[in-house]
């Protein structure tokens, strides 16, 4: 990782809008009936995906470029299977029908020890995707997603006393301008229970607080 890229967590947290924040603002619920919140906090990205139903659209704010994805777990096996260790697939929108036209693209797979990650998943293709990791809906998926990497490499590394606080401030600095280029919007609904939401919190965290705690706790 280098010296930029190793850049900006704490500034991040300080220019991202809060929940009450997010709902006085008039692109809180933009294009409704399509996408109904934006998640804006790399955590809530990250618990959101990784919720087993997830749909997101993530728009590139330098071009207007838009994919969305959804992410589904696999079925959890009737032995018990630890939730962490339960695959996350990846799959891309390629159709005009915005429930069914998904293509496989990809797979989040628990990460082994100190092995870089987001939520302790690692994006990896496999023999049956159908999506090329070159592909341009891909390389945006994988610069997302090594962001979230980056964010929570970021703060594994906060207490670290060998880094000074100008190395930290420039941290924070890169994170949050990297960030700053896309936005993440989900579809309205819990990502883990697929209940509606309705309270302004629960819409700008992409689930309701039991939810929430439960992903949480699975994610390492």
């Amino acid at each position: 990782m280098t010296s930029t890229t190793q850049a900006a967590i704490d500034r991040h947290e300080l220019l991202t809008p809060s929940a009450a924040e997010l709902a006085a603002d008039p692109s809180y619920a933009a294009e409704a009936g399509v996408m109904r919140g934006r998640l804006a906090t790399p955590g809530d990205a990250i618990r959101y995906m990784l919720g087993g139903h997830a749909t997101i659209t993530v728009v590139s704010l330098r071009t207007g470029t838009r994919y969305t994805f959804k992410l589904s777990a696999a079925p959890k096996k009737p032995n018990g299977t630890d939730p962490t260790d339960v695959p996350v697939f990846v799959s891309v929108l390629q159709g005009t029908e915005n429930e069914s036209d998904y293509t496989y693209m990809a797979c989040l797979f628990r990460a082994g020890a100190h092995v870089p990650a987001a939520g302790g998943r690692i994006l990896r293709w496999t023999r049956g995707s159908k999506v090329n990791e070159y592909s341009p809906s891909a390389l945006a998926f994988k610069w997302f997603w090594a962001t979230l990497v980056w964010k929570d490499y970021m703060d594994s590394t906060r207490e670290d006393t060998q880094l000074s606080a100008l190395r930290l401030a420039e941290r924070q600095e890169s994170f949050a301008a990297r960030w700053g280029r896309m936005e993440i919007w989900h579809e309205g609904k819990c990502s883990r229970c697929k209940g509606k939401l309705t309270v302004p919190a629960s819409i700008a965290a992409g689930m309701g607080p039991k939810c929430r705690k439960i992903v949480a706790g699975q994610m390492h």
